[in-house]
């Protein structure tokens, strides 16, 4: 049974702007690869970090709120770690 989840990922400013689109579509990939639905996407634009991560003291950020099943959480956190591009996410249960 799937829970809804909200993903937040920090993108590096070091990626350019036709490469952004790119990642936050391999984002999308890898949620409905692991039969997940994306409910709602959003930017919320350029943040700057609480530390320096990597070479980045900002980030652009992207928001999802999704359905997805909680035996693919975790491979999608995994993932989300190998991606190009993203320096961080997080990945929260929504009520």
């Amino acid at each position: 049974m799937s829970k809804n989840y909200e993903v937040t990922a920090a993108i590096s400013l070091s990626v350019t702007p036709d490469n952004r689109t790119k990642v936050v579509e391999a984002i999308k990939k890898l949620i409905t690869d692991l039969k997940g639905k994306i409910t709602s996407s959003d930017s919320w634009g350029e943040k700057p970090l609480a530390y320096r991560i990597k070479q980045d003291n900002s980030a652009l950020f992207h928001h999802f709120v999704i359905e997805l099943d909680p035996s693919g959480v975790n491979e999608l956190s995994n993932k989300l770690k190998l991606t190009e591009g993203v320096i961080r996410s997080l990945i929260v249960l929504s009520e």
